[in-house]
């Protein structure tokens, strides 16, 4: 009898610690009830305009990063220009997003060398327009980050010496 008392016990606290633990954290306080929490990406929570294709814009500045540090792994150098990752940034599910993304909301630093540098954020592929509140998706050498202008002009400053 005295097991049958501690299973429900255990259970209802067991209850109460989930409901407390998940409360608190709703991070959908973007536009429209929108889930604007991205720590997953960044490890940074932002509120904004993250919302429509722009969450496929931040994906797609983070994958084409990757095939920037794979072109200069792969060829001893860092690309000149977008023919130089379209092969790489072919390897998708949605290559045609991608091209669409390149062509109207992202641009690239050429010739960055990710190893030059170490520890200094420096801009190889970036989101071109800031939303509402002027962030932007930017891969870096060091990795993906939401910067306001300030910081995007000084990582971009960083990469173009």
């Amino acid at each position: 009898m005295a097991l049958e008392k501690i299973v429900p016990r255990t259970v209802l606290v067991a209850c109460l610690l989930a409901t407390v633990a998940c409360s608190g954290k709703d991070a959908k306080n973007g536009r429209d009830g929108q889930n604007v929490d991205r720590k997953g990406l960044t490890n940074q929570k932002l509120v904004d305009s993250f919302d429509g294709d722009r969450k496929y814009v931040a994906a797609d500045v983070y994958f084409l990063g990757v095939c920037y540090f794979d072109h200069c792994e792969n060829m001893n150098k860092p690309p000149a220009n977008y023919k130089e990752l379209e092969k790489l940034a072919r390897d998708t599910d949605a290559p045609e997003r991608v091209k669409k993304n390149v062509r109207e909301n992202i641009d690239f630093v050429w010739n960055v060398k990710p190893t030059e540098k170490p520890g200094v954020k420096r801009v190889i592929a970036y989101e071109r327009n800031a939303d509402k509140d002027g962030n932007r998706v930017v891969m870096t050498t060091i990795g993906l980050y939401f910067m306001d202008d300030a910081e995007f002009q000084a990582a971009l400053k960083a990469g173009k010496e």
